[in-house]
């Protein structure tokens, strides 16, 4: 397993986690790259770790981006917004963005809408 994820904003930010056999690497991008690299005691205690740590950054709003993905494979992951009751998400009848819908429990109930451009992530 080896996916990047990336955080849209005036200077985009990287986190990329790698799985060679039991050993998890990450790097976190910025003006130095940080990396931490962590063994396990199984394959797949290894990709379990790595699948925590993804889901992780993409609470924090990262997304996954694969522009190079052959038919069939994922091409954009993310979580949707908010949270409470759910999200709703659809893709744009050409492909190229994703609407999310949460319900959204900020001082008055009611809906947020975001769209997200599938090739940036913004």
């Amino acid at each position: 397993m080896d996916k990047e994820l990336v955080l849209n904003g005036t200077r985009p930010k990287r986190f990329r986690v790698r799985v060679t056999g039991t050993t998890v690497e990450q790097v976190a991008s910025g003006k130095t790259p940080k990396i931490t690299t962590k063994q396990y005691a199984s394959e797949w205690e290894a990709k379990s770790a790595a699948g925590k740590l993804l889901r992780a950054k993409m609470r924090a709003g990262y997304a996954y981006l694969a522009p190079d993905a052959a038919p069939g494979e994922i091409l954009h992951e993310s979580f949707g917004p908010g949270g409470g009751g759910g999200a709703v998400m659809d893709l744009s009848p050409d492909g190229t963005k994703i609407a999310c819908a949460s319900i959204s429990s900020e001082s008055h109930f009611g809906a947020k809408v975001f769209v997200v451009d599938i090739a940036t992530g913004a």
